[in-house]
């Protein structure tokens, strides 16, 4: 029972560090997950709610996690283990029979597993919370009551600053598709040799008052007797498929193509993926939660890139009229282009937030509190 229980001890510890540290890093990533959530619930106006219940949720995670794996406060721990098994175990399984949200989200974007996987996960969890739970007065702390007592209220007072710090910055350590290094041609490209999915089409028909389903090979030809009723595809090989961040990208020219230099109402990604050089992308998904400030000061930015051939672009989920009265408003000197908020959000954790591609290859991002200077970008990058 002893080494059962270290074992129990070690395994949920180790899982829930990984799972509060992945998420713990990018704050944004959990509460955009809680929109989702909320919006399944039916339960819309909690959003605004989102991001705090994300920088609390990853910082107990995380917290949970390395308490009980260093026999910190572990009797405490462990009833706040159960009870986070017990609230999210039964909430995983209504998202597997309902699939309400696509992915749960519990380990960020750093490993995706489907809904069902997910429940199973957690049923393997709950039942290691519930051992440690019964044997809960087997722990014993390897400090005196009083250092226990500091180090849990220090590991609680750091975790809360360093989720609530994550929030300025982006993550660590990026999880998601649009991260450094990437191709984003190459990465919407099926690689050679990828297979499509494959169906089955079934076809039904009526003879006499009974229905009979057939398929292309064997259905019924020249007999009058038979009547078509209905045809449905079946999903028979799941083949090669985009990334869903790549699946349905898109960047649309909105304004007078003597503004943004394109032609208004196409969709332009290929043509900017080929651009030479190099080309900026401001990423500010929604305008009433962006940092207007940092819009006034890319002007300087999309400036430098005009006076010097390179190019800078706009990207946003908003409107051609919420653009010009933005433009108005905050004077700005660029031209925006209309692109989906879900590629928006996925691809950089800011309001706006700044992409530099060479060709189709990104090879920096920023938050925009940390753009560097152009100075400094001319010593990087050679900008």
């Amino acid at each position: 029972m002893q080494i059962l229980k270290i074992v129990a001890r070690s395994l949920f510890a180790l899982v829930f560090i990984f799972s509060g540290f992945v998420k713990i890093i990018d704050p944004y990533g959990t509460a955009y997950k809680f929109n989702d959530y909320f919006v399944a619930m039916g339960l819309p106006w909690m959003q605004p709610l989102s991001l705090a219940l994300a920088l609390l949720m990853n910082a107990a995670e995380l917290g949970i996690g390395l308490l009980m794996l260093f026999n910190v406060k572990t009797r405490w721990t462990v009833w706040a283990a159960l009870g986070f098994m017990l609230l999210f175990t039964p909430l995983t399984l209504w998202i597997a029979l309902t699939d309400a949200v696509h992915d749960c989200g519990c380990f960020g974007d750093a490993v995706k597993l489907d809904n069902w996987d997910t429940f199973f996960k957690n049923l393997v969890l709950l039942a290691l919370a519930a051992l440690l739970f019964i044997r809960r007065d087997d722990f014993k702390p390897l400090v005196s009551e009083r250092t226990d007592s500091y180090l849990f209220a220090g590991a609680a007072a750091a975790l809360l600053g360093f989720s609530a710090y994550n929030t300025t910055r982006l993550p660590l350590i990026d999880f998601r598709p649009y991260k450094v290094g990437v191709d984003i041609r190459q990465a919407m490209t099926p690689p050679p040799g990828a297979q499509p999915d494959v169906y089955e089409t079934i076809l039904i028909y009526e003879k006499d008052g009974k229905q009979q389903e057939f398929t292309l090979e064997n259905f019924p030809q020249g007999d009058d007797g038979w009547t078509f009723v209905d045809s449905r595809n079946t999903l028979v090989k799941k083949g090669f498929e985009l990334p869903v961040a790549f699946q349905d990208l898109t960047i649309e020219s909105i304004e007078d193509e003597a503004v943004s230099g394109y032609p208004q109402g196409e969709n332009v990604l290929e043509q900017m993926l080929r651009e030479p050089g190099f080309t900026f992308w401001m990423v500010s998904y929604d305008f009433d939660k962006a940092k207007l400030d940092a819009l006034r000061e890319a002007n300087a930015l999309a400036r430098y890139c005009r006076e010097n051939g390179h190019r800078f672009h706009a990207l946003s989920a908003e409107s051609l009229e919420d653009v010009e009265d933005l433009r108005a408003m905050a004077k700005l000197e660029y031209a925006f282009f209309f692109t989906d908020e879900i590629p928006l959000k996925t691809m950089v954790r800011s309001n706006p937030g700044f992409i530099l591609l060479k060709e189709g290859v990104i090879v920096g991002k920023w938050h925009h509190r940390h753009l560097p200077s152009i100075e400094e970008l001319q010593e990087q990058y050679g900008l």
